[in-house]
């Protein structure tokens, strides 16, 4: 009774926290469900490896031990087993606990913060994660004190003297009934973060291009600041006379041949790819393309948005000596 009281009142806290419908509260609540997600998964595949060694030695194990830790040790793994292996948890859900997991990371060990989207995606996590604790749930329902979870139950208005599978799902049901994020909604929440960060990338890239002397076209100027860092990695020259000539020689003889792996029309394409997630018709479908696309767009962005940066802090600190200052 004491753990699955316990998970039951983590999953409470994360329903609570998204009830706030903030940010901080997605984020918050996003931490926990993956920290349920993670444990659930965990048990469940202990006890599969478990059975699986029962009959030990005097039959090979059907998971060998290579696996066996590589499973236990990694998340998506666990994911991966579940889904191909047993079949616990159905493809798509796997995806929405893998991406899931991916944002979670991000907001825990980067601090990136998502706040477009991370209501959707602990919501949608959420539902998920209470359809699958009936199937997931690894552990005793025996308890000691009938009353205890009686009244347990009673916050629930469930009249029941015992926890089970299906009194696990009549609480799973309770729970989900007051929080849901509509599949149309998360789509359309994926698809115009993302159509707003390219139009922003966009719009960075005409800034940067109308400030060249002489301007140059946005797509020229994405070219040199996808070349500039694979340029700077790749060649060194001595700090010398000879070594400038030589600097600027290179530079423009391999600026003229280079094929940048992203270019403007590019872009135009991702707003295309962005504009379809509102057509899927599985949350992890769309999480999936959603993540596909972000990793494609995130270096991208980054770089435009440094770049920015840069400039604008060169112009501050021109007008500031042209100030005395």
């Amino acid at each position: 009774m004491r753990e699955i009281k316990k998970d039951i009142e983590q999953l409470e806290e994360a329903y609570h926290q998204l009830s706030k419908r903030t940010p901080t509260g997605a984020r918050l609540a996003l931490l926990l469900l993956d920290n349920l997600a993670e444990l659930f998964m965990y048990k469940k595949v202990r006890l599969i490896f478990a059975h699986d060694s029962q009959f030990e030695p005097s039959l090979p194990p059907k998971y060998p031990i290579d696996k066996r830790e590589k499973i236990l040790k990694h998340f998506n793994e666990k994911v991966n087993f579940l889904v191909s292996e047993t079949q616990d948890i159905e493809r798509d859900e796997g995806e929405v606990i893998k991406i899931g997991h991916q944002i979670r990371n991000e907001a825990y060990h980067k601090g990136v913060l998502r706040e477009e989207i991370i209501l959707s995606v602990a919501t949608i996590y959420f539902e998920i994660l209470c359809k699958l604790l009936p199937r997931l749930w690894v552990g005793s329902f025996s308890y000691s004190h009938l009353e205890e979870v009686t009244t347990f139950l009673q916050r629930y208005g469930i009249p029941s003297f015992m926890i089970n599978d299906q009194v696990l799902t009549e609480i799973c049901n309770r729970l989900i009934e007051g929080r849901t994020c509509p599949l149309n909604e998360l789509c359309e929440t994926l698809s115009e973060d993302l159509l707003r960060r390219i139009d922003e990338t966009v719009e960075g890239l005409e800034y940067l291009s109308s400030n060249t002397n002489p301007p140059s076209a946005p797509d020229e100027c994405l070219r040199k600041l996808q070349f500039t860092p694979m340029f700077l990695s790749n060649y060194k020259f001595a700090n010398t006379d000879e070594g400038f000539r030589e600097f600027i020689r290179t530079w423009d003889e391999l600026l003229n041949k280079y094929k940048p792996p992203v270019t403007m029309g590019r872009i135009e394409r991702w707003k295309g790819r962005a504009s379809e997630l509102k057509s899927e018709i599985k949350p992890g479908s769309a999480m999936r393309k959603f993540a596909s696309l972000d990793r494609e767009l995130l270096p991208i962005e980054t770089m435009v948005g440094d770049a920015i940066f840069q400039f604008d802090e060169e112009v501050n600190a021109e007008i500031h000596h042209q100030k005395g200052g």
